[in-house]
């Protein structure tokens, strides 16, 4: 009779709070490069921040959500998973706050970075 192991439970846990902190980065960063930047530096800095916050919490229960649709047993993501989320987000967004896209001249960068390169 073969035994399972769950010796591995803690490095899987670790890999899915750690991408889940990225992909909450990455939509935090994105909804911060969306908010136009017009109006006092400071409060487009917080603005920003704040929109990346947002964003990050809800791609964490997003994501939350998708881990326990596929592993029920992994219910605890969707607590972990918008706090985490929040986390990765609110980074995300004071680094679009800090390192703002330019706007380019003969090109439109509405489209966000697709558009930039």
């Amino acid at each position: 009779m073969a035994r399972t192991s769950d010796r591995y439970v803690a490095v899987l846990f670790l890999g899915v709070v750690s991408m889940l902190f990225l992909l909450a980065a990455l939509a935090g960063l994105a909804a911060g490069w969306l908010l136009p930047g017009t109006g006092d530096p400071e409060k487009v800095r917080v603005a920003r921040g704040l929109q990346g916050l947002l964003a990050g919490s809800v791609a964490g229960a997003v994501c939350g959500l998708l881990l326990t649709y596929f592993y029920v047993v992994a219910v605890v993501m969707m607590i972990i998973g918008p706090v985490v989320g929040a986390a990765g987000g609110a980074v995300g967004g004071f680094a679009a706050a800090g390192h703002p896209l330019g706007s380019r001249p003969a090109r439109s960068w509405a489209a966000g970075v697709f558009v930039r390169f």
